[in-house]
C-alpha cells in the first residue's frame, strides 16, 4: 500500500511538471505574439516565427479560416471576441455530456470551474489581446488615422469604431470578472482551507496548484503583469512599448528569483530562463525599432544611475546599522519536553505566552 502511494505522489509530480512547463510555454508565446504587435522591422525568418504565434490570439485569418468569417469590421472583431466564450461553453457542454452518459447523481461543478479557469489562465493574454484592436491607430502620410487591424476603419469615435469599441468593451467585462475572481478566491482561500472545503479548493487550484504553499497570491502578480502586457500595443512609440515591455519583465524576472513561487524548483528556473530570453528578445527588437526616443533613453539611464546609487548606499546604511544596533534574541523562552506526552503541555503554554504580546515568543523543542 505504501508503495502505491509513493507511485501515485512520484506520477503527480511528473504531471505537475509536464503541466507547468506547457503553460509556460504557452505563455511566452502569447507574449511574443504581443511583441509582435509593436510592429519592429524584424527580417526572417524571426517575422514568421511571430507571425505563426498569433494563432495562440486566436486571430482566424491565420488559422486560415477566413472562408467561415465574416468580413465586415464590427462582425469579424464580434467573431474574434467570441472564439473563448465559444470554447467555454463548448466544455460545459462536454462536461455535462459525460456526466449524463455515465449516468452521474452530481454535476461535479467543481471539476468544471477547474477545466475552465485553467483555460482562462493559459489563455488570458490572447482573450485580452482579441478585444484591444479598436483601440490601436495607425496614422497614415496624411494624417488620417484608422485601425490598424481593420485600416477601412477611421479611428474618429464613430459609425463603425464606435461599435466595434463598445463591442470591445462588452467583452472586456469577461476577463475583469475572471481577475476579480482570482482576487476574491486569494482573500478567501485561508478561511476554505482552515474550513476544510475541499470542493472550493478543487474548483479553484487552477490557480494555484502548480505554486508552493504560501505563495497563491503571486497568481494575481501574473494575471496584472500579463494584463500590463497586453497594454502595450496601445502605445504610439515603438521604443516606449519595448521599454516598458523590458521593465515589466525584469519585474518579473526578479519577483521569480526572489519569491521562487512554483512548487517545483524546476519549474521556477524554466520560468526565470523564458523570462530572461524574452528580455533579450525585446532588447534586440529595439534596434530593429526604426524609431531612436532620446528623451526617453536620457530618463531611462538618469533613473538606473539614480537606483544604482540608492540601492547601493541603502545596503551599506542597513550594514552600518547592524554594526551599532545590538542583536536581539528571536526568542524570549526556551521550552524543552522530553517525552510525547509533554509536548500537548509545551505547545499549550507557549500559546498562552503568545496572547500576553509579541515580545513572549518561545521555541518549543523536543529533546527525547
Amino acid at each position: 500500500m505504501k508503495n502505491r502511494e509513493i507511485n501515485l505522489f512520484l506520477k503527480g509530480k511528473k504531471f505537475l511538471l509536464i503541466a507547468s512547463g506547457l503553460g509556460q510555454l504557452v505563455i511566452s508565446f502569447q507574449v511574443i505574439s504581443v511583441i509582435h504587435q509593436f510592429q519592429l522591422d524584424w527580417a526572417e525568418p524571426i517575422s514568421s516565427i511571430m507571425s505563426a504565434t498569433e494563432a495562440l490570439a486566436f486571430e482566424l485569418n491565420v488559422m486560415s479560416l477566413d472562408c467561415i468569417t465574416p468580413s465586415e469590421p464590427v462582425m469579424l472583431l464580434f467573431c474574434h471576441s467570441m472564439v473563448l466564450p465559444f470554447l467555454l461553453v463548448l466544455l460545459c457542454c462536454i462536461h455535462f455530456s459525460v456526466l449524463l452518459l455515465k449516468h452521474q447523481r452530481t454535476w461535479k461543478l467543481h471539476r468544471l470551474g477547474h477545466m475552465l479557469g485553467v483555460l482562462f489562465v493559459t489563455f488570458f493574454i490572447s482573450l485580452c489581446s482579441t478585444l484591444l484592436p479598436p483601440l490601436i491607430c495607425h496614422t497614415h502620410p496624411n494624417q488620417v488615422t484608422t485601425v490598424r487591424a481593420f485600416p477601412s476603419v477611421y479611428c474618429n469615435g464613430t459609425g463603425q469604431h464606435a461599435t466595434m469599441i463598445l463591442v470591445s468593451s462588452l467583452a472586456f467585462l469577461l476577463p475583469a470578472l475572471f481577475v476579480a475572481a482570482a482576487l476574491w478566491v486569494v482573500l478567501q482561500l485561508p478561511s476554505k482551507v482552515q474550513t476544510g472545503d475541499m470542493n472550493f479548493i478543487r474548483a479553484t487550484s487552477f490557480l494555484y496548484s502548480r505554486l508552493r504553499p504560501g505563495a497563491e497570491s503571486f497568481s494575481l502578480w501574473l494575471l496584472l503583469r500579463n494584463l500590463l502586457m497586453v497594454l502595450l500595443p496601445l502605445t504610439s512609440s515603438k521604443s516606449a512599448s519595448t521599454f516598458m515591455m523590458n521593465i515589466l519583465l525584469c519585474a518579473s524576472l526578479v519577483a521569480s528569483a526572489f519569491v521562487r513561487p512554483w512548487r517545483m524548483m524546476i519549474c521556477n528556473y524554466l520560468d526565470m530562463f523564458l523570462v530572461a530570453s524574452l528580455i533579450f528578445v525585446v532588447t534586440l527588437g529595439s534596434h530593429v525599432a526604426g524609431e531612436v526616443n532620446v528623451n526617453l533613453t536620457i530618463v531611462a539611464c538618469l533613473a538606473l544611475f539614480i537606483l544604482m546609487f540608492l540601492t547601493s548606499a541603502a545596503f551599506v546604511a542597513y550594514g552600518a546599522s547592524q554594526l551599532c544596533v545590538q542583536r536581539v534574541k528571536n526568542y524570549r523562552f526556551f521550552l524543552s519536553h522530553h517525552k510525547n506526552k509533554a509536548g500537548c503541555v509545551a505547545r499549550w503554554l507557549k500559546m498562552e505566552l503568545a496572547i500576553r504580546g509579541r515580545i513572549f515568543t518561545a521555541f518549543v523543542a523536543w529533546t527525547g
